[in-house]
């Protein structure tokens, strides 16, 4: 690619000699390269507004997928029409989720509940209100750290 003043040096030798492949010559590039350059005017393109740049749309969107992990780009349409009243195209909601609010997509593939849940609830409550009486040391494990808490009785 050519600068700008290599340009121009064309475009004032072309008006001299009036000839493209003199020019070319000179300045060592094609004919064909010149005359684009004789003939380019700069065209100012209209910058389009986005439909999803709003940042209240972007906003609402941010919020229903962190409180909605498992919706789907359905949904997401739904709640754009009935909010905004804004009608968009799956791939742009797919493509606004991934580039500018940086979500990515993974599908969760088994949900595991266990079946005896009230039973197991109770369990730990009577053996964490049995650990206070006896006033005992109260360890709670998370994935990162272990955190130690000693119940005390107000």
């Amino acid at each position: 690619m050519y600068s700008i003043d290599v340009r121009k040096i064309a475009t004032r030798l072309y008006s001299t000699c009036k000839s493209l492949r003199k020019v070319s010559s000179i300045i060592g590039s094609s004919h064909s390269s010149i005359h684009r350059w004789l003939n380019h005017t700069p065209v100012q393109r209209k910058i389009r507004e986005r439909k999803l740049g709003n940042l209240k749309v972007l906003d609402v969107m941010k919020l229903y997928i962190k409180t909605h992990p498992f919706c789907s780009v359905k949904d997401l349409q739904n709640i754009l029409l009935e909010t905004f009243n804004l009608k968009v195209s799956n791939e742009l909601i797919r493509l606004t989720i991934g580039k500018t609010l940086c979500f990515t997509k993974k599908r969760a593939r088994y949900f595991s509940e266990p079946k005896n849940d009230m039973e197991k609830l109770n369990e730990f409550l009577e053996k964490r209100e049995r650990f206070v009486k006896e006033n005992r040391v109260f360890i709670s494990i998370d994935d990162p750290y272990i955190v130690w808490t000693k119940l005390f009785t107000i």
